[in-house]
């Protein structure tokens, strides 16, 4: 899913596509200036249409400032993994026996996704976030693992076209029917431009505590 943002000005005219867990910004004086959205929540996709300021009235304000909120707000309660342009590996893990099929976080019922395999070795995951009142927002997903040592690695990357990065998770099995997922620090400052390169940094550094974020999600099987 992608955030469509239509920058209308006197002189030119452009639409512009990023993906959720980057940021928006316009710098350009035509523009409001200097605004940076962190945008990681994934919303159904609108349009923002943005004037110049003098050209802006009341009520348009309010509803930037709105979307602005509504979009940095989303960031504390979502959060980014680190990302990479590079899988650990490439696809060829086969999958862990008994992961297709649907879970559920307890903590937040209204959240399922549903893992569906799409060859031996790739997955396909739908995330749905149901609320009250609205129109359930989906999420879709393609991923694969990677072994590093014995620790098994979510390659996660939202399916569009505009999409070059992976999110990387670790997932742990507890059973048949309940699975951790543990996000990799965004802190992280390395970048790396090979597989290898990446798949040897988490293999000296993935024990370590600070590896992960601190908060983990748990889901359960249900279907």
């Amino acid at each position: 899913m992608v955030i469509k943002v239509l920058f209308t000005g006197p002189a030119s005219r452009l639409t512009m596509k990023v993906n959720s867990c980057q940021t928006l910004s316009s710098t350009s004086s035509k523009f409001p200036p200097k605004i940076s959205i962190p945008v990681k929540y994934i919303m159904p996709e609108y349009s923002m249409e943005w004037f110049p300021l003098s050209e802006i009235n009341t009520q348009m304000k309010s509803r930037i400032l709105g979307m602005i909120v509504l979009a940095a707000t989303a960031i504390l309660f979502a959060g980014c993994p680190y990302t990479s342009e590079v899988p650990i590996t490439t696809a060829g893990m086969k999958l862990p026996l008994g992961l297709t099929g649907v879970w559920e976080d307890p903590d937040n019922p209204s959240e399922k996704i549903e893992i569906k395999a799409t060859s031996d070795s790739n997955i396909e995951i739908i995330k749905t976030t149901s609320s009250e009142g609205s129109d359930p927002v989906i999420e879709d997903y393609l991923g694969f693992f990677s072994d590093v040592n014995g620790s098994i690695f979510l390659n996660l990357k939202e399916n569009d076209e505009y999409s070059t990065s992976y999110y990387l998770y670790k997932i742990e099995r507890q059973g048949d029917n309940k699975i951790k997922l543990l996000s990799v620090t965004p802190n992280i400052r390395e970048k790396f431009t090979t597989s290898e390169e990446l798949k040897k940094f988490f293999a000296a550094n993935m024990q370590n505590s600070y590896f992960y974020e601190s908060t983990e999600t748990t889901y359960f099987k249900v279907k």
